[in-house]
């Protein structure tokens, strides 16, 4: 580039940062002051951040002019997005603190650029998938080495500082005197950094990135490869563990992903050619579909188990799109013929698949509050328990359906009244002395096949567990409480060793086993069914409480329950 061209582009953008600053502080005044209603507030925090982060982004690989309508445009829609999706909250801010207010527009707007970049350098348009692959990666390369020369300027405006303040100086007292200038100054150095990177673009580039991530695919390979062979093995118990082994899974799907699109390139010229590297990029894209299978069957086991959350749609719309990125990519490797050509064709249609489920949450088409709140208003009609219903989550978190929903719960179930003031007061219920918790929960938790437990028998397992349980016996079914004690040695002071059946949730049991040790009942291990996964539900609790269970001599001791045999393993 020319040096009066790159003066002319640090002007622009120069310039253009300074705004930036500026309205990133004029917006930040209007949140404190309330200066617009918040919802407006919210329109127009998007519209500006997005609109300007465009302009910056594209701006000295495209002309100025050919960049504004774009960004104004996209700073537009995003900014209407966010506005419709605010609409379901009264305060702006409960909807903000949202997950995916943040997660989704950023996903738009990436997204967005990258197409908006494609069409004003590509030679094929929006669609130029060499265009599109290179300069997403650069737009955020570029921002990164751009927000990092930022740090670094503060960094040495913090060491000259300190520097200055030896000789009576304060400087940051000085370039703070008026609170707009931070705000400007680095608004400008940002934009001053984006002109140089965008004028060294043979310098810094993404393709050194690409090429280290390429490294990668063996290592995220093996590591796949021997969670799928030893997950047979050792059992799927460890799916049910919560969000935690889905969320994991979905980040190996999308490390999968990645490196599937890093390494087919953005043309056959750049895509990989050693012969071992292409085996492994084709095993690794076999490998997404079922990873985002098990994640989405991991996230569902904890709605059937709780009903919906805005974090679980979330979830699952994260799998499903994870799912649906796996099979094309399955589907391209299968017909093998251009398979790496089919790949990149797949993603241009799965980037805007992305698109528009990212603009579908802001959107009526999708509201996850009233899908969420319409599955506690279900579980209140159905009979829950006051502990089985988010009743703080209505209140708090949930928008203008939360409180619909909540009024509902409160005409259908009075019962519940309590609990619903309290939760409108930002309070639980009201606490309980740990040893009048342990006195009812020993009174209503029945034992087979006989015996007696005391409440200073469990002084020694934590309160939470005993709340816990406590909640898991009122959770009941036909045949009795959501708990049971089956005593497997007993004692002369009470049980020795005993298995506690507590029904955490719709059809799901879990089995603890506990023992006796000081004369204390604690818990002792986990316990494992001699014939499949650990998976008990409803039927074993009803075959406890009909007097079905029996303790059978093998060779090992082992209890038969509902068609299962289960023994503890310490």
């Amino acid at each position: 580039m020319q040096s009066d061209e790159h003066t002319r582009l640090s002007l622009v953008l120069g310039l253009a940062g300074w705004v930036a600053g500026l309205a990133c502080y004029v917006l930040i005044e209007a949140w404190q002051n309330a200066w617009l209603p918040d919802h407006l507030l919210v329109f127009a925090s998007t519209a500006c951040l997005a609109g300007m982060a465009m302009f910056l982004a594209l701006t000295g690989p495209a002309p100025a002019g050919r960049v504004m309508p774009l960004a104004v445009g996209a700073g537009l829609v995003l900014g209407g997005a966010e506005l419709w999706g605010a609409l379901r909250f009264q305060n702006a801010e409960a909807y903000m603190a949202m997950v995916y207010p943040l997660l989704f527009g950023a996903l738009a707007w990436l997204i967005a650029t990258g197409f908006a970049a494609a069409h004003l350098t590509g030679q094929g348009g929006w669609r130029d998938y060499p265009a599109l692959f290179s300069q997403s990666w650069r737009v955020v390369v570029n921002f990164v080495v751009s927000l990092v020369f930022v740090g670094l300027f503060w960094g040495l405006l913090g060491l000259s500082h300190l520097l200055l303040d030896i000789v009576g100086l304060d400087l940051m007292r000085l370039l703070t005197y008026f609170e707009v200038l931070p705000w400007v100054l680095s608004g400008t150095v940002l934009g001053l950094a984006m002109a140089r990177v965008h004028a060294s673009a043979e310098y810094i580039s993404p393709y050194l990135v690409l090429r280290l991530l390429r490294m990668l695919s063996p290592i995220v390979l093996a590591v796949i490869a021997v969670f799928l062979v030893m997950l047979p093995v050792r059992g799927w118990d460890g799916l049910m563990q919560g969000f935690s082994p889905a969320a994991t899974l979905m980040a190996f799907a999308a490390a999968g992903v990645t490196l599937v699109t890093v390494a087919v390139e953005r043309s056959e010229f750049d895509e990989v050619k050693t012969p071992w590297m292409r085996s492994v990029t084709q095993a690794l894209a076999l490998t997404i579909p079922g990873l985002s299978a098990l994640a989405l069957w991991a996230v569902m086991l904890r709605v059937w188990q709780y009903s919906w959350t805005p974090q679980r749609l979330l979830a699952v719309t994260m799998a499903c799109v994870l799912l649906v990125y796996g099979l094309s990519y399955l589907a391209s490797v299968m017909i093998q013929r251009a398979w790496m050509a089919r790949i990149r064709q797949a993603n241009i249609w799965m980037a805007l698949l992305v698109l528009a489920v990212s603009l579908a949450w802001f959107t009526p088409l999708f509201q996850p509050e009233r899908i969420s709140a319409q599955g506690q208003l279900s579980i209140a009609q159905n009979g829950g328990a006051a502990d089985q219903i988010d009743l703080r989550e209505l209140t708090k978190s949930w928008g203008n359906p939360g409180a619909q929903a909540l009024s509902d719960i409160q005409a259908a179930r009075p019962d519940l009244a309590e609990a619903i003031d309290l939760a409108r007061q930002g309070r639980s219920k009201p606490a309980v002395d740990p040893a009048t918790r342990a006195q009812r929960f020993v009174e209503v938790l029945p034992i087979y096949p006989s015996g007696r437990l005391d409440p200073a028998d469990l002084s020694e397992i934590r309160p939470y567990l005993i709340t816990k349980w406590l909640a898991a016996c009122e959770r009941t079914i036909a045949a009795g409480p959501g708990c049971a004690l089956f005593v497997t040695q007993d004692g002369a002071t009470g049980p020795r060793r005993a298995i506690l059946f507590t029904r955490s949730g719709t059809n799901i049991v879990e089995a603890i086993h506990l023992e006796r040790r000081a004369g204390k009942l604690g818990t002792a291990g986990a316990t494992f069914s001699l014939d499949g996964p650990m998976r008990l539900d409803d039927r074993t609790l009803d075959a406890l409480h009909r007097g079905e269970a029996k303790l059978v001599s093998r060779e090992i001791q082992a209890l038969d329950v509902g068609g299962r045999s289960i023994f503890a393993h310490n």
